[in-house]
């Protein structure tokens, strides 16, 4: 406060007069918070006042206040200005939003001026135990006051950053000054000590206590400020303009710090911010609840009353006549509305008169009755309809229909009748026989329910159906308003109309049913007869077959009418008894009733027809029927077709058999899982024999591998689905545990009540064996023993959900062994895979626990490191990785000195969402960086990498995405014979059409992607697009090669040989030879053997080989005999420097001697001019391509190109000159 008084005193020292000329017309009363008393203060204060008489400004006048005070003349608008600090500048803006901060001072300490006020957390430098913000919990903590913001508040905010319980758990101390907290600190009455910004520094410099013995805590190391702080920066203390301050008044108090700032006095303590903003220490005091934030004011109603008395008393006669005007308006309505429902409900009901059916189905009454009851319910506007009858004799009441909102509005309901008294209103009604109106029928002393239900009702309106009589009551009930009498007419007339309808419907329903009664009695036995569930047979007397049912005629195949006086033995059929004999005619059963005159019960035969059916069995009975002389007059046979039950007994003997031979246990049990019997194979699994189980349950296979919650799962799902099918774990009768398949389902007998259990079960502790085998096999490596990329992605997703929630950070180390394959190359890959598995092993042992280590591929590893605080926590961890894979190992008497190179990636990283995938691939590039900055070493992924990443893969999308938009274009530049002038061919070369970057040559997207995938697809649309150009050239008789370049991933592509040659039978009309692939000598001499093999393979079906930039690798002799290519095309830096450069045309000379000597075609790059082409041909290169002859272009423009070539004029015949130079540089 001091520093700020100083200043105004400078400030007004340097006032000139000009500025007391520039005064405003009116006085500014400058309020200044006087929060502690002091003769410093005093003296300061009036040293200003004796300034301001002294020169003149009389329009300023000095208010010294008590912050108390201070604020309450603030409040009553008693000032016009003031100088406060921050918490009092939030709580004058609290009082009045008009308040606005003019400038905020700044402090001017050793080392430059300070831009706003923090805090400094301090603790003892002996203090081991606390090091960092989350140490301060239930600290004491010492500060001057709470009202200091730099000294409290802001300390207090980065504490609620971190943990918004922390700040709660501070034990604060007032000291009542900083010097006294630093004191308190350093005397070990408190563990920390709040100060605020640049106190520190002054006491340092006053030697109030050394700066050594003091630690800060959570230094922060902001741009341009030279003092320490634990906190950021917030507005310090401000000169504000009240409301009160007129516009000249507050240009007047600016002009004058402006023209203190333009004057650029010294002396002065510090500087000035114009329009500081408070809206942070507003946030800070909302968050920790701090004055003027910690408690909620209101307006009241007495508060409107007496500011504005005139406006409350408007707005309240303004209400009550608003409601008296509604209340007019709704008697009035609701008078109309009564009228317009009246003829509404007279509308419906005669419209309900009209539309009611007169002649109904009988079946449909109750349906026709309850549909009516409905419409008498809703007219009325009831909750319940029914019509009852009344038996006088037995004197009770039934319902005889309800509706179905009466059914379903009552918890329970009934048509049996009930006695007459318990009927209440209806009882009443059909007593008198007349009509009744009930409104309050819940104050009668009537039952109060509906008569068959338990439905309660309050209104009741009642009517005999049948003028004069009391035996049918129709009731409506429970309306919300009274029953009226229009309500009545409406039950009335409907209801008459309705049981007109329904007696005259029984009566019809009446003679129908005597009609159908006697036409049921004729038809009687010709339906039992016809629809006899097994087949009859009526003979006569004296044999033949005189009556067929449909099912006997059915089950022998022949007609009633065809088989009259015949017998079956006349249609092919034949019989044979139990045992399989035939049965003769003699013998057979009708011949047999015939003689001896008795019935013949439960008889077995079988029946067959030749040629039609296998043998049928029947159960037959035969019994003679005689007339009044005792003599046989028919005889009916009864059979039933029992061919099932005679196979369900041999397929009972078959489940039999297949029972005690199963390879699965069976157990069958009963209803109380008592165990009726086993199988075999029960036997064999479990080492229970049958005797040992039977009359026990289940229960003695339970291992302890399953809690009791398990099987209750399993026998609530056998008794909701009946079966139960999944893995168990059980124990045999030595107590070895063994896996199960087990399958339980339930018999139900015809009741639907369980009968048996039976339970299937195979023992699948084999199978469970090698699953487990096979899930180590598919998330484990085989070589290392360690997780797979699988498992290593799933780990690494999970540590990132862990650390995630914890707020800790994951760190992933790719891990890539250098130069490996020079290893396999040398060594063989016997010694590459000892050394994996070596070095796998090291660098596990360097990784703590919790931590995970993975082989994502050949040679490449990956770190997971989880639960780190800080980003180089991990570093320690990375250095033993690489120490321990950097290590000499003596593999089979041979040492290797193996290295490797580690890219390192974090989450979270910034703000920006990342899954796994992306993370391996930050952590990959940074490994990349790490092999092209020298290799054995690591590097960390940082911003700029992630941007180049992040521009990498959307280039890749954007190439993905022209591939499939077709924006690709082939250019062809031919390549010409320089002897005979002759087309040579052309070579394909790819340009990019792109939507908004216009026309790319292919060093803007080639290089960038450079080793990616996706230059294998684009390579392919180069293929497949230059071989569908050649087709198109070949349609029109041009027979042309063109050579195509491609990427040494794609190259080595298993199957790429194959895929070349699938792409040229698709093109019948093309030649093996039309085909050129070039591919650069660098990549070439990268994996020699393999590119080798691959163009041998290319070339059994006539595919052409380059090697193209020739020059500007590394070959030699052996590597280009190695490689079995057709043509050497020569770099163009060496061409174009030919005509200046006597050491290019060396090169090109030894160049073309070489090819020569190894039978090698030569192709020049590069030719521009006729210059070039003299010196090439002189030299013995046969082919040149360049601008001398064309640019590249389009398909459509070398046609044109080539219709147009004259050989004769591909150059003009050489000069004596050219040659001889070209030839006498030798």
């Amino acid at each position: 406060m001091r520093r700020i008084i100083a200043m105004l005193l400078l400030v007004t020292a340097q006032v000139t007069v000009a500025a007391a000329q520039d005064a405003p017309g009116t006085h500014i009363r400058l309020g200044i918070s006087m929060e502690r008393s002091s003769s410093a203060f005093r003296e300061q204060i009036a040293a200003m006042r004796g300034f301001f008489q002294a020169s003149g400004i009389d329009w300023i006048s000095l208010h010294p206040l008590p912050p108390d005070e201070l604020m309450q003349a603030i409040r009553n608008r008693q000032l016009d200005a003031a100088l406060l600090n921050p918490y009092q500048t939030a709580q004058a803006q609290q009082i009045d939003q008009r308040t606005r901060p003019l400038v905020a001072f700044q402090a001017k300490v050793p080392g430059g001026r300070v831009g706003g006020v923090g805090g400094v957390i301090l603790a003892r430098a002996d203090a081991t135990d606390i090091r960092e913000l989350a140490d301060l919990r239930g600290r004491r903590v010492g500060i001057t006051s709470r009202d200091s913001f730099g000294g409290y508040a802001a300390p207090l905010y980065e504490l609620h950053l971190l943990d918004p319980q922390l700040p709660g758990s501070l034990q604060i101390t007032e000291t009542g000054s900083h010097r006294n907290a630093i004191a308190s600190l350093l005397a070990g009455e408190v563990d920390v000590a709040f100060i605020e910004t640049v106190i520190l520094e002054q006491l340092i410099a006053e030697e109030a206590f050394g700066a050594d013995a003091l630690r800060v805590i959570n230094a922060q190391n902001l741009s341009a400020y030279p003092v320490a702080t634990s906190t950021q920066l917030y507005p310090g203390w401000a000169l504000v303009g009240l409301p009160s301050l007129t516009g000249s008044q507050t240009d007047a108090l600016l002009q004058i710090l402006l023209d203190v700032r333009r004057r650029e006095i010294s002396g002065l303590y510090g500087d000035f911010s114009l329009a500081p903003n408070y809206a942070p220490v507003h946030r800070i005091l909302t968050e920790l609840g701090l004055p003027p934030y910690h408690r909620t004011s209101g307006i009241s109603w007495l508060d409107i009353w007496r500011n504005e008395p005139l406006t409350m008393l408007l707005w309240v006669s303004i209400t009550i006549a608003a409601f008296l005007f509604a209340g007019f308006l709704m008697v009035y309505t609701r008078r109309i509305r009564a009228l317009f429902q009246q003829e509404k409900l007279n509308a419906r009901r005669e419209r309900a008169l009209r539309d009611m059916p007169t002649d109904i189905d009988p079946v449909d009454i109750r349906a026709f009755v309850r549909t009516q009851l409905s419409v008498i319910r809703q007219l009325t506007g009831s909750h319940f309809a029914g019509i009852y009858t009344i038996d006088r004799e037995s004197q009770q009441i039934e319902a005889y229909a309800l509706d179905a909102e009466t059914l379903d509005g009552s918890a329970s309901a009934s048509l049996q009748s009930e006695p007459l008294l318990a009927g209440g209103g209806w009882a009443e009604s059909s007593d008198c026989a007349q009509s009744l109106i009930l409104n309050d029928y819940h104050r009668t002393a009537h039952r109060q329910v509906l008569p068959g239900a338990d439905r309660a009702m309050e209104r009741l309106l009642l009517s005999p159906v049948e003028p004069g009589s009391g035996d049918i009551i129709m009731g409506v009930g429970n309306k919300r308003t009274t029953y009226s009498a229009q309500d009545l007419k409406t039950v009335e007339l409907l209801s008459a109309q309705l049981w007109r309808t329904v007696r005259r419907s029984e009566a019809e329903a009446l003679l129908e049913a005597k009609d159908r009664e006697a036409r049921a009695s004729a038809e009687l036995l010709q339906g039992v007869f016809d629809s006899f569930a097994g087949g009859i047979i009526v003979y006569g007397g004296a044999g033949g077959i005189q009556l067929m049912n449909p099912m006997a005629s059915e089950f022998f195949g022949v007609s009633a009418r065809d088989v009259i006086g015949r017998e079956l033995r006349d249609f092919g059929w034949t019989f044979c008894d139990k045992d399989g004999a035939q049965v003769s005619r003699d013998s057979d059963p009708v011949s047999q009733v015939l003689g001896q005159r008795r019935a013949v019960s439960n008889l077995t035969l079988g029946v067959s027809r030749e040629g039609t059916r296998a043998t049928a069995w029947v159960l037959m009975n035969i019994r003679p029927l005689l007339d009044s002389a005792g003599s046989i007059s028919r005889i009916v046979v009864s059979f039933a077709d029992v061919s099932s039950m005679k196979n369900a007994e041999n397929e009972l003997q078959l489940a039999a058999e297949v029972f005690e031979t199963a390879a699965e246990g069976i157990i069958i049990a009963d209803a109380e899982w008592r165990i009726i019997n086993v199988n075999r194979a029960f036997s064999e699994i479990t080492g229970y024999t049958p005797d040992e189980v039977k009359g026990k349950t289940p229960a003695i296979l339970r291992s302890s591998a399953h809690d009791q919650d398990f099987y209750e799962r399993m026998l609530d799902e056998l008794r909701t689905a009946g079966k139960w099918r999944g893995e168990r774990t059980s124990r045999r009768k030595d107590g070895a545990h063994f896996h199960e398949m087990l399958s339980v389902n339930t018999v139900t007998d015809g009741r639907g009540e369980v009968a048996r259990y039976i339970a299937v079960f195979s023992d699948i502790s084999l199978l469970k064996h090698q699953q487990a085998e096979l899930e180590h096999q598919a998330y484990y490596d085989a070589l290392t023993g360690v997780p797979n990329r699988a498992l290593g992605v799933e780990s690494l997703k999970l540590a990132m959900q862990q650390c995630q929630r914890r707020g800790r950070l994951v760190a992933v180390a790719y891990i890539d062994l250098d130069n490996f394959k020079e290893v396999n190359d040398t060594h063989g890959h016997d010694v590459g895979d000892k050394l994996l598995k070596m070095l796998a092993a090291r660098m596990h042992v360097a990784l703590r626990e919790g931590d995970t280590l993975a082989r994502i591929g050949g040679d490449e590893f990956v770190a997971i490191l989880s639960d780190l605080q800080r980003e180089t926590d991990c570093l320690p961890i990375v250095e033993r990785l690489l120490a321990l894979s950097t290590e000499p190992v003596t593999i089979d008497g041979q040492v290797l000195s193996p290295t490797a190179s580690i890219g390192i990636s974090h989450y979270p990283l910034g703000e920006n969402e990342l899954d796994a995938e992306q993370l391996l691939r930050q952590a990959d590039h940074a490994m990349y960086q790490a092999k092209t900055e020298g290799r054995n070493c690591f590097r960390l992924f940082d911003q700029a990498s992630n941007q180049l990443l992040e521009d990498k893969h959307q280039l890749v999308n954007e190439v993905r995405r022209g591939i499939a938009a077709n924006e690709f274009r082939l250019h062809y530049q031919p390549k010409v014979d320089l002897n005979t002038g002759r087309i040579h061919g052309a070579e394909a070369l790819i340009r990019w059409q792109h939507p908004d970057r216009g026309f790319l040559p292919p060093n803007r997207f080639l290089i960038p992607l450079e080793n990616h995938s996706v230059l294998i697809e684009l390579g392919d649309w180069v293929i497949d697009q230059a071989l569908r150009d050649l087709s198109l050239l070949a349609e029109s008789g041009t027979d042309l090669s063109v050579s195509v370049n491609i990427s040494p991933p794609q190259l080595l592509v298993e199957g790429f040989a194959e895929s070349i040659r699938r792409r040229l039978l698709a093109h019948p009309m093309l030649e093996g030879r039309q085909l050129e692939l070039e591919i650069l000598e660098t990549s070439a001499l990268e994996n020699t053997r393999d590119v080798a093999e691959v163009i041998s393979a290319c070339a059994e079906f006539g595919v052409h080989f380059a090697l193209d930039d020739f020059g500007s690798g590394y070959s030699s002799l052996v590597y280009l005999q190695a490689l079995p290519i057709d043509t050497l095309k020569i770099d163009q830096t060496f061409v174009r420097n030919m005509t200046s450069e006597s050491a290019d045309i060396a090169i090109l000379r030894a160049i073309v001697s070489l090819a020569r000597a190894l039978d090698i075609k030569i192709v020049a790059e590069g030719a521009e001019t006729e210059e070039h082409c003299r010196l090439l041909r002189a030299l013995g290169c046969e082919v040149a391509q360049g601008y001398a002859f064309a640019r590249p272009m389009p398909l459509e423009e070398l046609i044109n190109w080539l219709k147009d070539w004259q050989p004769s004029r591909a150059f003009p015949a050489d000069t004596a000159s050219g040659r001889d130079a070209a030839m006498g540089s030798g």
